[in-house]
């Protein structure tokens, strides 16, 4: 039996769960399920992967910190946007290597903070749904948990995950501060926003949060003004006081021109208030600068459908939602998307609130920030949908909510074979064996299977990442065959396209097989270089080349004058760095390695080789046409 209440605006009936509603068994079994999975998924993954490409940086940060009491993050680029939220996790590494800890389990303890927040988020998931009755705060946590992205980046030590929960909290602790404006939601309220900024720079998007509600139609208490601006005032304290413990006070009080800023707003407030000292920790304000000027300058490294977008790409978010969705959660979502919109002018305030916060991030996200660079930046937003979901589909009649748990059930066994490397997860819609030409970066591969690549290249008696496609059997990983790392410098692009590998390792390797037809093709399409006008004018003794002639390629430059198309095959040491000149007289190097080789077909005409100094290659003629 159900309730009906009329709505806040006094348009419609909505359906009251509030006191009536009870959740059904086969409701609690599957979410039991589900659960159960997503955490053991989490505790397998973090025990099962490798150390990704941002942990290092975050841990080492925030151990800095700790430990030393230094803060700075301009020495080292990877420590540009670190944050204090990581604490936790560099204390448990330290006290790990303290006790002798193996590398594995160094690695297992330094995740488990991240894991916490992973269950606080659950906790908070059902707190904030609950408002609109019992079943929906199953159905909302049970969809928070079957999130895969959530659980992968539940596994690894870095911030995404505190700041989903930290966001969620933000609505809930705004919705309460506005329902009842006393000090102890003020303080709530506060604690919630500094936690946001804490975890991340992008915690600043939670300072609209009040707006956002008003805007929704949520309403204070009448005659309730004065108490919710002294809990503005409050909630800003408190956001404060969070800031500046988290940083260990440093900074603090610190001139406005002690350090070099790159953002506007800062550099101004350097230039023409240079009797201010800055009320915040410095390097809380380096880190939003560094954040801003990157955002604003620097080539987002953007891959998408097999595109490249120096800008970012305003569907980059929307897409990785269509592919890193479990279809069961896709339908489901959708279904949830259409009841929202149907009934956004007569619903409840609450749930208006929750689809605008989703609408603003996921605005923000995909037209402001152009460095987008994986799902992970709006797993706050996705964490949202999946309460909003919930809190909709469970006003569904029976047979719907039926229909919601097989969907929930099919979403469940479709994450199964990803079980310890949710990192890598997609639906059916994407190929498995070709996933890069869809997706890259965090979004496949994070370096979670690094140390395993090798030994399936040793074991297959493959070539493992080299420089470009060699003949016979090459294990290439998603980043390189993606072409995250070098659309500007493109290395497989034709491979990418045209070749379909024999076999997918790990989610996140590919096996190609590749005859001497497909060599040759890689030559044509990838390898073939011009002679340049440069060369011609700044060749002075050259070698000129004949088949199955060998020579050394000391450091520096070594003119090549070539009468007929050849085909130089370059073998290195370790440290060698080769490379042609290119039309702006730079020298484009490319590492070789111990045993390794690249090759080039060199087109009729002078070119110029070039070697990094302590380079001791040999160059190989091994074909001239």
């Amino acid at each position: 039996m159900f309730v009906k209440r009329r709505d806040d605006d006094g348009h419609g009936d909505v359906v009251d769960h509030r006191n009536t509603d009870r959740v059904g068994r086969a409701e609690r079994l599957l979410l039991a399920l589900i659960l159960v999975f997503a955490v053991s998924n989490v505790i397998a993954s973090a025990i099962h992967s490798e150390w990704t490409w941002d942990e290092p940086g975050h841990v080492v940060w925030s151990e800095r910190l700790v430990f030393a009491g230094i803060t700075e993050r301009q020495s080292q680029p990877i420590w540009d946007s670190k944050t204090p939220i990581m604490v936790p996790n560099a204390i448990a590494v330290r006290a790990a290597r303290e006790l002798g800890a193996g590398d594995v389990v160094t690695r297992f303890v330094t995740r488990l903070p991240t894991l916490g927040w992973y269950v606080l988020l659950l906790g908070m998931a059902y707190k904030l749904a609950r408002r609109f009755g019992p079943r929906a705060g199953w159905f909302a946590t049970g969809a928070v948990a079957l999130e895969p992205s959530l659980q992968a980046h539940a596994s690894v030590a870095t911030v995404d995950v505190a700041f989903a929960f930290a966001t969620v909290f933000a609505v809930w602790a705004t919705l309460r501060f506005l329902e009842s404006p006393g000090r102890k939601e003020a303080a709530l309220f506060g604690l919630a926003l500094g936690l946001g900024v804490t975890a991340k720079f992008s915690g600043l998007l939670l300072v609209l949060l009040l707006p956002l509600a008003l805007l929704a139609g949520v309403r204070p208490p009448p005659g309730s003004a004065r108490k919710i601006a002294a809990g503005i005032g409050i909630a800003m304290a408190v956001a404060y006081a969070v800031i500046c413990v988290s940083y260990g006070f440093y900074g603090i009080g610190a001139g406005t021109r002690v350090t070099s800023w790159r953002a506007g707003p800062f550099q101004f407030i350097a230039d023409h208030c240079r009797w201010m000292f800055w009320p915040f920790p410095r390097d809380f304000l380096t880190g939003i600068d560094i954040c801003f000027t990157h955002n604003a300058h620097s080539v987002a490294n953007t891959a998408l459908l097999g595109r490249w977008y120096p800008d970012g790409v305003w569907y980059y978010f929307v897409v990785l939602w269509v592919f890193k969705t479990p279809i069961g959660l896709v339908v489901t979502q959708l279904a949830a998307i259409a009841m929202a919109v149907r009934r956004v002018r007569h619903s409840d305030a609450t749930r208006r609130f929750l689809l605008l916060v989703v609408l603003y991030m996921i605005a923000y996200f995909s037209l402001v920030l152009r460095f987008q660079v994986g799902y992970r930046f709006v797993l706050m937003a996705v964490a949202l949908a999946c309460i909003l979901t919930g809190s909709l589909v469970c006003d569904l009649p029976r047979r719907g909510r039926i229909a919601v748990i097989i969907l929930g059930a099919l979403a469940l066994l479709g994450q199964i074979r990803f079980f310890g490397n949710p990192l890598s997860f997609t639906n059916v819609l994407v190929e498995k064996k070709t996933a890069y030409r869809f997706l890259g970066d965090s979004n496949l591969d994070w370096n979670q299977n690094n140390s395993r690549a090798d030994e399936w290249a040793r074991d297959l008696g493959a070539i493992l990442g080299p420089r470009h496609t060699l003949p016979g059997l090459n294990l290439f990983s998603t980043y390189e065959l993606s072409g995250v790392l070098d659309y500007e410098r493109p290395r497989h692009t034709w491979i990418r396209e045209h070749v379909e590998p024999i076999r997918e390792l790990g989610y996140t390797h590919f096996l190609f097989d590749i005859d001497d037809t497909t060599f040759q093709k890689v030559l044509d399409n990838e390898r073939t270089r011009r002679p340049l006008a440069l060369a011609a004018l700044t060749c002075g003794q050259h070698v000129a080349p004949v088949s199955g002639e060998q020579f050394a390629l000391p450091p520096g430059d070594t003119c090549v004058d070539i009468a007929k198309r050849s085909d130089l095959a370059i073998r290195g040491a370790p440290a060698d760095l080769v490379g042609l000149r290119n039309e702006q007289g730079n020298c484009e190097l490319e590492a070789i390695g111990a045993g390794r080789v690249i090759w080039y077909r060199l087109l009729p005409g002078k070119h110029t080789l070039c070697a990094a100094p302590r380079s001791s290659t040999v160059v190989t003629v091994e074909r001239v046409d």
